[in-house]
């Protein structure tokens, strides 16, 4: 039996190792257009930051590792150019050398990633603009800040994103000056939670540019729509991820409603023997099934263990994501799990949505407040989502709303939810319980809408913060 897997990364190289575990005789090919797999895209803004200097620590497992340990062959600058089903063979270009040949499957695998999403500005093309999405972009960026960028230059960033926060902070502490291009609000979570992050931002020494839509990149900055024109010596553009899905549409492959490769719970196309994972696959919600599409490493692992499991005929199915996300900024945790307020009412909710600010443990220990945003189906009391901007135990608390969503928990029951209480990790009363008896006071009470969508005392807090 061998399986051929186009895209060597997360999802890719997690389908070999397993496969490989559960079938030792398994013939198993990755074809890989770019020069490296298995690595860890989520760490590269931190070995651009100068955080750790091992480069290889970013890609600790080579095709010799996988043809060691996998007994899976791994063929790096391959690219796959066409698939023919019916027939079950693939057509290869070796990037290298411009040969191109034939190879047959019994399984297939996409796992083609994504690519960044770029907005229609001019001047994209720049040898003074970068992106971040592979380790050839790492490499390229990291090698022209220590050639020609010295500190004390000036970075614009496009893009308030994940990949875009974390090269704020980033090219900050390299001693840059930053400017940052504020379309909006910072950050994918809800608007009014932004003004917490912005706050921070400032106090940190980054410089927003807000109402900012550029529109040309010049050889000296970027000018904006309203006419503005923003000085500075590089451009960093983190605009989105987009899925590749072009391969997968020539060869008949359903796309779903997210513009990614729709599959089963099993991780099958609509095409026999054909899989997909990882960046370019739409997923579901565990709360109610609904298409989703948050490409992140950790989903394309578990993806990639489901189709390995599935070609060898065991019983696995993917349950979808609850859609959580956390990223740092400087030294506050901003993080996300379940809908949003507007996800919700979009899928027709009948919500109830609430703030409240706790503490991550007693301030005596060296406890730091955390603003929590819920939202919460009021016709059942079903946790919805749950919205968190701190300075500590923010990943503690974001992973068991998480949980207590991916298992339909309700407030009613979370007030009671039997935490771990010790003085120098929380107070009496958790922050995740205070959710509940929160939640649950402003239900009898008939309350279903915020007065004040901004907690001044939270606010002030961020603004004092040292």
């Amino acid at each position: 039996m061998k399986t051929i897997i186009i895209g060597g990364v997360a999802a890719g190289s997690s389908t070999a190792a397993k496969l490989s575990r559960l079938d030792k005789d398994a013939e198993i090919v990755i074809y890989e257009e770019r020069g490296f797999i298995s690595y860890s895209a989520c760490n590269m803004p931190y070995y651009i930051g100068d955080l750790f200097d091992d480069e290889t620590s970013l890609m600790p497992r080579d095709p010799q590792y996988f043809q060691e340990h996998y007994n899976t062959k791994v063929l790096t600058e391959h690219r796959v150019i066409s698939v023919d089903p019916d027939q079950k063979k693939v057509l290869v270009k070796n990037l290298q050398t411009g040969e191109t040949f034939e190879d047959f499957y019994d399984n297939l695998v996409l796992s083609t990633g994504a690519s960044s999403a770029f907005p229609p500005i001019e001047g994209l093309e720049k040898e003074n603009v970068y992106s971040l999405r592979v380790v050839e972009d790492m490499k390229e960026l990291k090698a022209e800040l220590e050639c020609c960028m010295p500190p004390g230059s000036t970075a614009i960033v496009i893009g308030s994103g994940f990949i875009g926060l974390e090269m704020v902070e980033n090219f900050k502490n390299l001693g840059y000056h930053v400017k940052l291009l504020v379309r909006s609000v910072v950050s994918n979570l809800s608007p009014e939670m932004s003004i917490y992050m912005e706050t921070h931002l400032e106090n940190q020494g980054i410089e927003l540019i807000r109402d900012a839509s550029a529109t040309k990149i010049t050889d000296n900055g970027v000018i904006l729509g309203d006419g503005r024109e923003i000085t500075g010596d590089f451009v960093f553009v983190a605009t989105g991820a987009k899925p590749n899905v072009e391969l997968a549409k020539e060869m008949g492959v359903e796309i779903g409603v997210t513009g990614a490769i729709k599959t089963d719970p099993q991780m099958r196309t609509n095409i026999p023997n054909v899989y997909a994972g990882g960046d370019c696959t739409e997923t579901t919600s565990v709360i109610d099934g609904s298409p989703m599409y948050i490409p992140l490493g950790s989903t394309a692992n578990k993806m990639g263990r489901v189709i390995a499991d599935d070609i060898v005929g065991n019983k696995v199915a993917f349950p979808g994501i609850a859609g959580s996300s956390i990223f740092k900024l400087f030294d506050m945790t901003i993080g996300s799990t379940g809908f949003s307020e507007q996800r919700a009412k979009d899928e027709g909710y009948n919500t109830l949505v609430f703030y409240h600010a706790s503490r991550s443990h007693y301030k005596n220990h060296g406890g730091e407040p955390m603003l929590v945003k819920a939202v919460v189906n009021r016709d059942n009391l079903q946790l919805l989502g749950v919205e968190i901007v701190g300075f500590e135990g923010v990943l503690a608390r974001l992973d068991t709303y998480a949980t207590y969503i991916t298992f339909h928990g309700t407030i009613d029951t979370l007030e009671f939810l039997d935490t771990a209480y010790a003085p120098p990790y929380s107070t009496v009363r958790d922050v995740v319980l205070y959710t509940g008896m929160i939640g649950m006071s402003l239900y009898e009470k008939g309350i279903f809408e915020p007065k004040n969508r901004r907690n001044e005392h939270f606010l002030e807090y961020v603004k004092n913060r040292k």
